[in-house]
């Protein structure tokens, strides 16, 4: 915009911030399928920041959100969804690594497969994760042992035995390490234990939603 006359104008400019790991797509592949398979999923996390992030020891988990809380009224729930200290999460996966083992250059994705394995075999409409850079550990999936395994840290696991299940609409978060036997832990109304992780440890959080045709 031009300026006419001898005014002064004086303009306040904010720096950029520096980013963070993020969260950058939630993929539910196969959920919705007519066959109803659930094991081609996947996580993609993007380095918005402009150094390299170790992913060594970063969780990655399923935050408490509304798909959690049906059985509850919202003001019971409200501690649970809105703790200033943190987020509860019944469910989480941590990334291998003792420190610097598995970098992310700037500007640089990785994936996180639900099962790092052929889905298209299934059928040709999924996707091929066999070349995923990690997949989550459960006790009854096919083991990738060509992709790091990020095990199961959280106080539940999926009792379907593949790892934490995630979609569109769960609140998804990333965390610096944390030391998990120290995390609080409490029970919900649901039944279910949760470890609460301290909201200053907290990268990112992701929660979308699925749209009606």
């Amino acid at each position: 915009q031009q300026l006419s006359g001898a005014r002064n104008v004086t303009l306040s400019l904010t720096a950029d911030r520096t980013g963070s790991l993020v969260i950058s797509e939630v993929y539910d592949g196969g959920e919705t399928h007519a066959n109803q398979y659930p094991w081609g999923k996947f996580s993609e996390l993007y380095n918005n920041s402009d150094t390299t992030v170790y992913l060594d020891g970063i969780v990655m988990g399923i935050a408490f959100g509304w798909s959690l809380a049906s059985v509850v009224t919202c003001e019971a729930n409200l501690p649970w969804r809105e703790d200033p200290l943190g987020v509860w999460s019944r469910e989480f996966h941590q990334f291998p690594g003792t420190g610097t083992d598995y970098p992310v250059a700037p500007g640089e994705a990785v994936t996180v497969a639900l099962d790092a394995v052929d889905h298209s075999q299934v059928d040709r409409t999924l996707l091929d994760l066999s070349l995923a850079d990690f997949e989550l550990e459960g006790f009854a999936d096919t083991d990738n042992p060509d992709v790091p395994n990020m095990p199961a840290r959280g106080p539940t696991t999926d009792p379907r035995g593949h790892g934490m299940s995630v979609h569109p609409v769960t609140v998804v978060f990333l965390s610096l390490p944390v030391d998990v036997a120290s995390l609080e832990n409490r029970v919900h109304a649901n039944g279910n234990k949760h470890a609460r992780i301290p909201a200053d440890r907290i990268l990112d959080v992701s929660h979308g939603f699925w749209e009606s045709a």
